[in-house]
């Protein structure tokens, strides 16, 4: 009878909390900032390393992609070298719509349409508000000629409801999409939901202080 359903990735029956530490860019380099990768029991690839710290003025990341680069696209940014942040800064789990709180960022390793980053957070109706502007969004990259780094910095003024000193929980699942082989993901597979319709099954970071 279920001969032919494809099997769901393990990593979607669970809900996970990950603690994150409060710093500075430098402490992005520490493996205590290093964010757990769930690709194993997902049955992934393993590509790229995922670094994460928090402070009241922004979200800082370091994605190490284990990979030469090859291209990047947009506005079909997951048929190439790309991205993809998804934070809620209101961690609403009861809510199954993509809301005000929730966001969908994307980075690339060189710049397409004159840039390195954009917002492409898609609202309904009274959820909608403006984008974060491309300019404000860091991304700074280091190729090299066998894997690439992104440093990237997400200011508070971009994360819409971001108040650390109120929440110390947010949101949060990552797609990280390459030109020629499947993503890595955190929380959930593609495959099975598409992270900005599914915002309920994003992992839980929690703001150590």
């Amino acid at each position: 009878m279920f001969e032919d359903v494809a099997p769901i990735s393990p990593i979607e029956w669970f809900a996970f909390t990950v603690p994150i530490i409060k710093g500075k860019k430098e402490d992005l380099f520490s493996k205590k900032s290093l964010l757990f990768s769930p690709a194993k029991i997902a049955g992934e690839e393993e590509f790229a390393k995922v670094y994460v710290v928090w402070n009241e003025k922004k979200l800082l990341f370091r994605i190490v992609v284990e990979e030469a680069y090859e291209q990047a696209y947009f506005p079909d940014f997951r048929k190439g070298d790309s991205v993809e942040l998804f934070i809620d800064t209101l961690n609403l789990k009861k809510k199954r719509l993509f809301g005000a709180s929730c966001h969908h960022f994307v980075f690339f390793p060189e710049k397409i349409e004159g840039s390195l980053a954009k917002e492409v957070s898609k609202f309904r109706g009274e959820d909608a508000h403006d984008l974060a502007e491309a300019k404000d969004l860091l991304n700074l990259v280091d190729m090299e000629k066998k894997r690439y780094t992104l440093n990237l910095e997400i200011p508070n003024y971009c994360l819409h409801g971001y108040e650390p000193s109120i929440g110390k929980k947010i949101g949060f699942t990552y797609q990280i999409n390459r030109s020629q082989n499947p993503p890595q993901h955190f929380s959930l597979s593609s495959y099975d939901f598409l992270p900005e319709k599914n915002p309920h099954l994003w992992a839980t970071l929690e703001l150590k202080s």
